[in-house]
């Protein structure tokens, strides 16, 4: 006989491991990977690892539909109650609840003591919801999102959400509903390090003032905040622990960019600027706001899109920022070829994204070929690079991701240099011009590649396919 464990049960064979052996190989997976699938297989061996694996599991999505089960109240609530019953480790939930679900049914979640991290999406958000939520004390990562039953949420409902004193990341995603009133709240909670109030597009500067006391934030997402960008949004600057900031579709005049210019610890910062129907035309970002955050040296990203009033004297201050791994000009139309001479100085670009700059030509993509980092690189809709410009592309062999749709001066020729590119995993070449035929001989040495997207055409797709046996072939 073997001996027995602690708990009693034999040791002396794989089917009765000690839950310590056992934690400790879920310990070294998860060091390289999700040990998930493994803890899913291991409840399948027999009752013990079915035991040790519902109580391993730390982290659970769970989605409930109605009707309801015999003798339950709702579905939700039945899933829940097993959920709670089963694994009884959980440290983080995802939980989305159809149609019929209300307050009542998150009243099992009281019981995971040790529940940190909750993602709730409901369709239809009470009072009482926040209120059931607010008892989950030990929560430090919290992401709500839902629809309010009512025209607005009740000013006092985040109130509930007082006693999450351990409170660290909240992500509240209400479809507009979030107002300046319950800005006051969230300025409260001083401890919070991650915000995101995206799309609240009720949200104004007033509402601002109350969040520049969170002096401990390091990132804070304000995209789809239309009516953000007045004065009160000079209070940003206290915030000087921020690492991530999305202002994407954010009014932000010039006068305002002097404020983020004082934020050095940004590694990221995205200023997309489509649509801003509401935005006044003094109040649209240019080469005089740029200008202020040259000085932000640790940025990793910077995300320009839509930027129509940045030219080439804006892009000269982006030239200064040599962190910069990636960096998105999509849309950015006033670019030209002396533009993209200061791009050609961020060598340490991995990323970079010039969709629809249509005044580029094969000139610019002079300076876009000593990017030798580059992995990833869009020129969709430049209409103006033809086959001398790939040329210069040709030399970024570290390129695993490449977009020329909608370069209609492309020719075969063009991809006999594309073909040699031979690190590229993705490739669209849809609507590019004057290719009577996509050979075979011209990508064949592209053995990495994986996805591929032609336009409909005379493409000789069967020897393509057998080609390029491991790439899926789409046509646009």
């Amino acid at each position: 006989m073997g001996s027995q464990s602690m708990t009693g049960a034999p040791i002396g064979d794989w089917g009765n491991l000690p839950f310590l052996i056992l934690d400790g190989c879920k310990d070294a997976l998860e060091r390289h990977r999700s040990s998930q699938a493994v803890l899913k297989t291991a409840r399948l061996v027999n009752r013990w690892w079915g035991r040790w694996a519902n109580g391993a599991i730390t982290s659970l999505r769970v989605t409930v539909r109605p009707p309801g089960l015999p003798g339950c109240r709702s579905n939700a609530s039945c899933a829940l109650c097993t959920v709670v019953n089963k694994f009884v480790g959980l440290c983080e939930l995802k939980v989305q609840i159809r149609n019929d679900g209300d307050a009542s049914d998150l009243i099992p979640l009281q019981a995971l003591k040790h529940l940190a991290r909750l993602d709730l999406r409901m369709d239809y958000l009470s009072d009482e919801v926040f209120q059931r939520v607010g008892g989950l004390t030990a929560l430090t990562q919290l992401e709500i999102c839902g629809h309010c039953q009512g025209a607005q949420i009740p000013d006092t409902s985040l109130g509930h959400l007082d006693s999450l004193g351990s409170l660290k990341q909240l992500r509240l995603q209400l479809f507009g509903k979030i107002s300046d009133a319950h800005l006051v709240q969230i300025g409260a909670w001083t401890g919070l390090q991650h915000l995101d109030l995206s799309d609240s597009t009720q949200i104004t500067d007033a509402g601002m003032e109350h969040l520049g006391q969170l002096a401990s934030l390091t990132h804070l997402d304000l995209s789809g905040c239309p009516q953000v960008g007045g004065t009160g949004f000079r209070l940003v600057a206290n915030m000087t622990k921020l690492r991530y900031l999305d202002l994407g579709n954010c009014c932000l005049p010039d006068s305002l960019m002097m404020a983020i210019g004082m934020l050095t610890a940004l590694t990221f910062l995205n200023f997309d600027g489509f649509p801003r129907p509401l935005c006044r035309r003094d109040a649209q970002l240019s080469d005089d706001g740029i200008a202020h955050i040259d000085g932000l040296t640790s940025l990793n990203h910077l995300g320009l899109k839509w930027c129509k009033d940045v030219t080439n004297m804006g892009i000269a201050h982006v030239g200064a920022l040599i962190s910069l791994t990636s960096l998105d000009l999509d849309y950015v139309s006033n670019i030209t070829d002396s533009g993209l001479a200061f791009v050609g100085r961020l060598t340490a670009l991995r990323g970079l994204s010039l969709k629809h700059c249509g005044r580029i030509s094969n000139e610019g993509l002079y300076h876009v070929g000593h990017l030798a980092c580059l992995r990833r690189l869009s020129l969709n809709s430049c209409r103006q690079v033809s086959d001398e410009g790939l040329l210069h592309i040709g030399k970024l062999t570290a390129l695993t991701w490449l977009d020329l749709r909608h370069c209609n001066k492309i020719s075969s020729m063009g991809l006999q240099v594309i073909g040699k590119l031979d690190s590229l995993t993705y490739l669209d070449i849809g609507y590019v011009g004057r290719i009577a035929d996509v050979q075979s001989a011209q990508l064949g040495g592209l053995k990495m590649l994986r996805r591929l997207r032609l336009n409909q055409g005379a493409w000789d797709l069967r020897r393509l396919e057998q080609t390029l046996t491991d790439c899926k072939i789409t046509l646009w």
